[in-house]
């Protein structure tokens, strides 16, 4: 015999044991706002994205069409229109690279030293020297600061080859500094290296010349002078 108990309070009804579980189901809250981090989160990408995309459309801005080998030449090789291109780069200010408006002067000259493919040029890597001659020699000359004019000397410049006194010299012979070439061609300057102030200068001369200064300099009794151009 079953019974039935009536709660009077709430009216409801227990007959034995309920079959269905408790169930509670929290109150959806918070939707709205569990998406605000997501938003901010997409608002700084776009904005760092375009904030990227601003600098790097200032850095085009700023670059400069200048002049590059577009193969590899040899020293002393002739540029011609094939060997030179135009590239753009972000130029500093105190490296004077040739512009591609003076691109057209560089026809014609020769190259100081051997340089690769894709090397920016300067006005200090390229000379007025056509190439050596059948009787041209060049010599090279390591010389310290006083022994040739400073900061004045440059690939395709003019100057006397002097021969000074023997440092062991009598009174006598002091005054015996002679001419070894009146006019030679700066062919190279180079420095020495990192720790030395010296320069490796050389100087194209006439087969007859090449033999005394190189015996000169063996010496250290080698001195350059600068000769100015003819009016």
């Amino acid at each position: 015999m079953s019974s039935t108990i009536t709660n009077g309070s709430s009216g409801a009804r227990l007959r034995g044991q309920s079959s269905d579980p408790l169930r509670v189901e929290p109150p959806a809250r918070g939707g709205r706002q569990a998406r605000v981090p997501w938003i901010v989160l997409g608002v700084l990408i776009v904005a760092g994205c375009a904030l990227a995309a601003a600098v790097w459309a200032g850095r085009v801005a700023q670059r400069t069409p200048v002049v590059a080998l577009a193969r590899a030449v040899e020293r002393g090789q002739v540029l011609a229109v094939e060997d030179l291109t135009v590239v753009n780069v972000a130029v500093d200010g105190q490296l004077p690279l040739v512009t591609a408006e003076a691109g057209g002067e560089l026809v014609g000259l020769s190259a100081v030293s051997s340089l690769p493919a894709g090397t920016l040029l300067t006005e200090q890597m390229v000379t007025t020297d056509p190439g050596l001659a059948a009787g041209d020699r060049v010599v090279g000359l390591a010389l310290d600061p006083g022994e040739y004019p400073v900061g004045a000397l440059a690939p395709g410049d003019t100057v006397m080859v002097v021969r000074t006194p023997a440092a062991t010299a009598s009174p006598d012979e002091v005054g015996g500094t002679s001419v070894l070439v009146p006019l030679a061609a700066v062919y190279a300057v180079e420095p020495l290296g990192d720790t030395s102030t010296g320069v490796l200068v050389s100087v194209v001369v006439d087969e007859a010349s090449a033999a005394p200064i190189a015996g000169a300099a063996a010496q250290d009794r080698v001195r350059l002078v600068l000769a100015g151009s003819a009016p």
